[in-house]
């Protein structure tokens, strides 16, 4: 699938591990933070029936916002353009998390005939901290990987250039040394 290709090339590492692993764990957080009550009531049934939806909406924002990433790290790929890409990054995720939760809620309600008994909806203001805060959290491990990755190239280049530097010292000094003309 081209979602799940990876895409070292862009951030230097191979994120489908961190996909596989990361989206039933964050889903597992998610669905904790927003329907913990339920463990806490023992109804286990309805707190498990939620982790699929929780795995759902985590999917969605994770596969969203990587391609959202992978499209900015393009288009804003040098250091000077660093705190624009966050910017817009951050920006981005604010109104996909509304984009997202609708659609994906829509798609839920009218696709699949989905909706939470009443009184299980979660708390708006909590569901969008969380949902934010994941996926800016995802993000800033990308962006992670993405300016290590840089580094890593800048430091070969530096160390390139200084062996290159050295090397062009001896040559002149080298040249320097010997007699214009002879006799």
């Amino acid at each position: 699938m081209k979602f799940f290709r990876s895409r070292k090339e862009i951030i230097g590492f191979d994120d489908r591990w961190l996909i596989l692993f990361g989206i039933p764990l964050v889903s597992l957080l998610v669905n904790t933070l927003l329907f913990g009550h339920l463990l806490k009531e023992r109804a286990y049934d309805i707190f498990g029936g939620c982790f699929p939806i929780s795995v759902y909406f985590t999917s969605i924002y994770w596969i969203v916002f990587r391609e959202l990433y992978y499209y900015m790290v393009r288009k804003y790929p040098v250091n000077k353009d660093f705190r624009k890409r966050q910017a817009i990054t951050i920006g981005l995720v604010f109104v996909g998390y509304y984009v997202i939760d609708f659609l994906g809620g829509l798609f839920l309600y009218l696709v699949l005939n989905f909706s939470l008994e009443d009184g299980l909806e979660p708390n708006p203001v909590l569901k969008f901290i969380t949902s934010t805060l994941f996926s800016l959290l995802i993000m800033t491990i990308y962006e992670s990987f993405y300016l290590s990755m840089q580094l890593s190239k800048s430091l070969v280049e530096k160390e390139k250039l200084f062996k290159e530097n050295i090397s062009s010292t001896t040559r002149r000094v080298a040249q320097s040394d010997q007699p214009a003309f002879s006799v």
